[in-house]
């Protein structure tokens, strides 16, 4: 789901050239997230997924469903924000309609944002469930 995920963020934010999106998952270097050393690059973070049972059937046939969890990071600076922040904010949230995924039932988007020194970093957890 992270390929598709990060592919349909390309698509999204593609008309906004001073912003990128890595192919490399969001790892520290130096004791620091790369999404803050390198601003206005989206990193796509791995799969958590956990499978839980839903509806337990008698003929053994039970109904899973799967909850995959998919982490974004994109940082700006705080002083000087690009006028385009927030389309690419709106291209990252707007991510979650992927339809290339079959079985999705539900789809939600949590966006946090922190300032720290003259950084702002957004976080945003993207949670699919499928049967």
């Amino acid at each position: 789901m992270r390929d598709q995920l990060r592919t349909q963020i390309v698509t999204n934010i593609s008309a906004y050239t001073n912003f990128s999106v890595s192919t490399e998952l969001p790892w520290e270097q130096n004791d620091s997230p790369l999404y803050l050393q390198n601003m206005k690059v989206v990193y796509v973070g791995a799969e958590n997924v956990q499978t839980s049972e839903l509806v337990e059937v008698a003929n053994a046939v039970d109904v899973f469903q799967t909850e995959t969890l998919v982490s974004v990071y994109v940082a700006v600076d705080a002083k000087n924000e690009p006028v385009n922040t927030q389309s690419v904010l709106s291209g990252i949230r707007s991510a979650m309609t992927l339809t290339s995924v079959d079985g999705i039932i539900s789809r939600n988007v949590d966006m946090n944002s922190v300032i720290d020194e003259d950084v702002t970093t957004y976080t945003f957890d993207i949670t699919f469930i499928t049967l």
